[in-house]
């Protein structure tokens, strides 16, 4: 079955490699992808195994924004606020 839908939040608290693939997939659907991780990297866990530069580089061509440091406070089903792990003004993302 395809995906429906044109953008999708990926919200990622584990740093692990699930959000990274789960990102990666969405984009390569042709959705407009945001990723929210209140990491300080993206994939931190996935580092020593050097996994994520390649696939950043895969989805470098893609519609992708990254918000490392950043914590998801709502989700309406239509839309998200995001704002700054260390504050600041909250910001709403589609």
């Amino acid at each position: 079955p395809g995906i429906n839908g044109t953008n999708a939040l990926v919200i990622d608290d584990v740093g692990h490699y699930e959000g990274l693939a789960c990102a990666e997939h969405l984009v390569q659907s042709g959705m407009k992808v945001t990723f929210a991780t209140r990491l300080p990297l993206v994939a931190p866990q996935m580092r020593p195994a050097l996994m994520v530069d390649p696939a950043l580089e895969r989805m470098a061509d893609g519609d992708v924004v990254f918000h490392v440091g950043t914590r998801v406070l709502s989700v309406d089903g239509q839309s998200a606020v995001l704002q700054r792990v260390t504050g600041g003004s909250p910001w709403r993302v589609n």
